[in-house]
């Protein structure tokens, strides 16, 4: 039975071949095999069949990647019966976790161009809800337009992705103007090339940043550090002045602090002569007066080395 080339595989789903002129680049000369080792040769017919089966695996690809961005978006997988979004994408997509996150890549870009958000319509009973705004006026633009190609479009500047979508061109930072045909034809290589040529300004202005993050996070490290060491001084100082406190600036202070350092000399003076400690008293008791005693003396001798020039001064006068 001859192969029916509109409905090849006998499904009913009839493939439509386009009748548009081949493109100059094809030519019908015998192709080798590997699989089988043979030279076969395709006829015009054969020709429009693989491309218009192609158009039907890229469109199927494009509202596949467009369909699950939706569904992410609107955590319709929980809808599902997925737990997470984990859980969808393990047991309920055929793809593993890097290509969905592509397929995710293009829906966002795309999506809105493509296929537009679907509509929720009230669920009556236990009736299936239809779908709706599953369509797009502009969806025949992305025709012939591989998924390669589409994620690569997805690192353009939303600007220039803007630009492509919305007026039909692209232009390179040399100033040439491509066009959406252009963009449907190219090689993979070749858009890769000319979106690199547009991320290129992108990229040296990325690196400057990352220049100028680098000698921040420098300037930020150093100032930490000054300021850790300046915390530490100040809180050196403080327990320093805790400790010893600083000199009376004032006269009224001075006069204050003298007249309490005397009568502190005075109380004690009284409590020492009345302590009466003797040698037949326990030994802890004499060594606590010893003590005190020594401590007399190292309060005498600071205070003296401390305003010896007062008191040289003063010999001075009096004599």
């Amino acid at each position: 039975m001859p192969t029916d080339h509109n409905d090849p595989q006998g499904d009913g789903l009839a493939v439509v071949v386009s009748s548009s002129p081949l493109p100059a680049r094809v030519t019908l000369t015998p192709t080798f095999d590997p699989d089988t080792g043979e030279w076969p040769v395709f006829s015009d017919e054969d020709y429009r069949l693989a491309q218009a089966l192609q158009q039907r695996v890229q469109e199927g690809m494009l509202q596949v990647a467009v369909a699950i961005y939706h569904i992410r978006e609107g955590r319709l997988h929980l809808a599902l019966g997925a737990t997470s979004w984990t859980d969808y994408v393990d047991r309920m997509l055929p793809f593993g976790e890097r290509q969905v996150q592509r397929l995710l890549r293009v829906g966002e870009a795309f999506g809105r161009h493509y296929l537009p958000a679907p509509e929720r319509t009230p669920v009556s009973g236990s009736n299936p809800t239809p779908v709706s705004g599953l369509g797009s006026e502009r969806a025949p633009m992305f025709e012939g337009v591989g998924l390669s190609n589409l994620y690569e479009l997805t690192r353009l500047p939303e600007d220039d992705r803007a630009e492509l979508l919305e007026q039909g061109t692209l232009t390179a930072p040399d100033g040439t103007v491509y066009t959406w045909e252009d963009v449907q034809r190219m090689g993979r290589r070749k858009l890769e090339a000319v979106v690199k040529e547009k991320l290129a300004p992108y990229k040296a202005k990325l690196e400057l940043a990352h220049e100028a993050t680098a000698e921040a996070e420098v300037e930020r490290d150093a100032l930490a550090k000054a300021l850790k060491e300046q915390s530490a001084a100040i809180a050196a100082a403080r327990d320093l002045e805790d400790a010893y406190r600083g000199a009376y600036s004032t006269l009224a202070e001075k006069t204050a602090a003298l007249g309490s350092a005397n009568a502190t000399l005075d109380t004690l003076a009284s409590l020492v002569g009345r302590i009466g400690v003797t040698e037949d008293d326990p030994t802890t008791l004499q060594h606590d007066l010893v003590a005190l005693l020594d401590k007399l003396d190292l309060v005498r001798g600071l205070a003296f080395d401390n305003y010896a020039a007062v008191r040289a001064a003063l010999a001075g006068i009096r004599s």
